[in-house]
């Protein structure tokens, strides 16, 4: 299982999908990055239910995470170091640039547009929610692709 992170000032997208980079959940986190990291390092899944967008949390296996993923972009040097230290070993920074745009086109093949949505372009179609979850995604993605390529 792989976690990716997307950490930001006022809240922080997360994600866990299989080693193929499959999504099985995700959220925002809109708490403490304090709180968080204390999850993450406790391995206390249940804790994110209210923050969950996609999926359910019952798909994630009490299994030894893979990798941890974060978004080497805005505050990615401090979540870091509110993780445990066996935990933090784990983390992999990877460039962020362009995940939110990378975000929208997942969202877009998750919740397929209706058919006023298909004529418009791309980049005009509203998102109805904040993608945060599925930029964390898109970091584990282009993990996953990196380390493959």
């Amino acid at each position: 299982m792989i976690l990716g992170i997307d950490p930001g000032i006022s809240k922080t997208g997360w994600a866990f999908t299989d080693q193929k980079g499959l999504l099985l959940c995700s959220g925002i986190w809109t708490g403490e990055m304090v709180t968080l990291a204390g999850l993450i390092s406790g391995r206390r899944w249940s804790s994110l239910q209210k923050s969950l967008l996609e999926g359910s949390l019952d798909s994630v296996p009490d299994l030894d995470i893979l990798s941890i993923v974060i978004g080497r972009g805005t505050s990615s040097e401090s979540f870091v170091q509110l993780l445990h230290p066996q935990t933090a070993s784990a983390v992999k920074l990877i460039d962020e640039s362009y995940t939110t745009l990378e975000a929208r086109r997942l969202y877009w093949k998750i919740h397929e547009p209706g058919i006023s949505r298909k004529i418009f372009p791309f980049l005009c179609q509203l998102i109805p929610r904040d993608i945060d979850d599925l930029a964390a995604w898109a970091i584990v993605l282009r993990y996953l692709q990196e380390r493959s390529g």
